[in-house]
């Protein structure tokens, strides 16, 4: 059983040769994964954030431990550079996906200098507000406390690529984020903006978009269960 099941207890499926263990909403490194073509003429004029036209295979997965059994499992996708985050509760039968938001990352940069942060998009000292405007749109802080400035939420990803042999322990990466919201006047879907330190080593911006899990469609080509 692969590494993912002992994280969220998933079901898995299997042919003579392999075994392969499914996420939530059936997601793994043998799914391939297509958007309704409606979001794209749901979006128009409301968000920004391009939605895939083609089919995307996931080229590696990862999880984070939020604590009292709530995850995050995100998905990256390729061709391109979106990646799909899934906040879980639970485990096994019981695993309840709280949100579903498609992200697609439109700056990294290696940290060099503080000079280099401030030139990107937003100034530095500005992320972790409690509001923070960009391209002119006012955006929430949905992550920190307090009614100042917060720090970047720490926290620990496991990666996991397509690649790397079943026994092997995913890859540990520290993250230092802030997540932004705002409403785009849609019910039950916001626009985001992810702000990240990974490693301390790079900055990124994710922009993303909230998914009802009826705007994907995942399929396992070649498996049975």
């Amino acid at each position: 059983m692969g590494w993912f099941d002992h994280v969220l207890g998933s079901e898995s499926m299997q042919n003579q040769e392999q075994e392969i263990s499914l996420g939530p909403l059936g997601l793994s490194l043998i799914s391939k994964v297509n958007f309704d073509s409606i979001l794209r003429l749901l979006l128009d004029g409301k968000s920004d954030v391009p939605i895939p036209e083609s089919e995307m295979s996931i080229f590696a997965e990862s999880f984070i431990d939020l604590g009292n059994t709530y995850w995050l499992s995100r998905y990256f996708l390729d061709p391109g550079n979106h990646w799909l985050q899934i906040h879980t509760h639970g485990n096994n039968d019981g695993l309840q996906v709280k949100s579903i938001i498609l992200f697609e990352t439109f700056v990294s940069t290696d940290i060099d200098s503080g000079e280099r942060l401030n030139a990107w998009v937003i100034p530095w000292d500005l992320i972790g507000n409690p509001t923070l405007t960009h391209e002119g749109l006012e955006y929430s802080r949905e992550w920190g406390i307090g009614a100042g400035q917060t720090a970047l939420l720490p926290l620990t990803e496991y990666l996991h690529h397509e690649d790397d042999e079943d026994d092997q322990d995913p890859e540990p990466i520290m993250h230092r984020s802030v997540l932004y919201s705002r409403d785009i006047g849609l019910t039950n879907r916001r626009e985001f903006l992810l702000f990240g330190v990974d490693d301390d080593t790079k900055f990124t911006i994710a922009r993303g978009i909230s998914l009802y899990s009826s705007d994907l469609h995942v399929t396992h080509p070649g498996w049975t269960s």
